[in-house]
């Protein structure tokens, strides 16, 4: 955990030092889909659901810590990916080296260097069901999907929160 604090505030530092600022594809995906939901009522009260829950506390976290930064470095959000694209950063922290691999709907990172060298976890979308995996050496743990118009966000804690999608 202190790891991955110290790894995020040298990230926090990377962002604010080197002035990116990207698109935000998918803030504006997910506020593309909330203003879809239904009429002003049932679009707002979904919003106020979704910034207690927090979708998009997390959804900006990934877009401006993830998405922004590579789109920055690469010139290319992983979310716009053609089936193919591949783009590879190499960060560094603590004496750690990671590879971070961005391609269609997948994120790979992998530790390069130090104890836990070869290690990797993936971060993966599945279009066929719209659901994202979490994935690390033979785990794979679903963390948020769609299934017969319900999302639901699964947490660390093993906790669910479930909400009722209107599609029109």
């Amino acid at each position: 955990m202190r790891t991955l604090l110290k790894f995020v505030s040298v990230m926090l530092v990377v962002v604010i030092l080197s002035g990116c600022f990207g698109n935000f594809q998918l803030t504006r995906n997910l506020y593309k889909w909330n203003s879809s939901v239904g009429d002003k009522f049932v679009n707002t009260a979904v919003m106020w659901v979704m910034m207690i829950v927090p979708v998009y506390g997390v959804c900006g976290f990934i877009d401006m810590f993830i998405l922004n930064l590579v789109e920055f470095w690469s010139g290319e959000n992983p979310l716009t990916m053609k089936s193919g694209d591949v783009d590879i950063q190499i960060v560094e922290n603590e004496g750690k080296i990671y590879e971070i691999k961005a391609s269609q709907n997948r994120f790979d990172i992998t530790q390069l260097e130090g104890e836990d060298a070869g290690k990797s976890v993936a971060i993966i979308f599945d279009p066929s069901d719209g659901s994202w995996y979490l994935q690390s050496e033979d785990i794979t743990e679903k963390i948020a999907g769609v299934e017969d118009g319900f999302l639901t966000l699964n947490y660390p804690d093993g906790s669910q929160f479930t909400t009722e999608l209107e599609v029109r």
